[in-house]
């Protein structure tokens, strides 16, 4: 099992001990509010540090991703697989050529 997988099971625990509803509605108001406090934090605004609020925005999404049964290696996978097609240019006709 991957860390990342090992992050999810735990982040998961900690929801269903503290009872965080990880449905897609509020799951979706906790990410959006975690990703905005990470921008204010690389911005230097608000009392967190960025490195802080990113685990906030992973802790978020594995925990989310746990609790709507989707593998995170599978995600990692799929963000490999996108990164691989961006880099070697065969996703050009989605995304537009990279600039030069």
């Amino acid at each position: 099992m991957s860390r990342f997988n090992v992050a999810a099971d735990k982040a998961g625990e900690v929801c269903e001990r503290f009872g965080w509803d990880r449905g897609w509605s509020a799951a979706g108001c906790y990410l959006h509010l975690e990703v905005s406090e990470f921008i204010e934090a690389l911005r230097g605004k608000g009392d967190s540090t960025p490195l802080a609020e990113a685990a906030d925005v992973l802790f978020v999404l594995l925990s989310t991703c746990k609790a709507n049964g989707i593998d995170v290696d599978e995600v990692v996978a799929a963000l490999d697989a996108r990164c691989e097609g961006l880099l070697s240019g065969a996703e050009d006709e989605k995304y537009g050529k990279a600039p030069e």
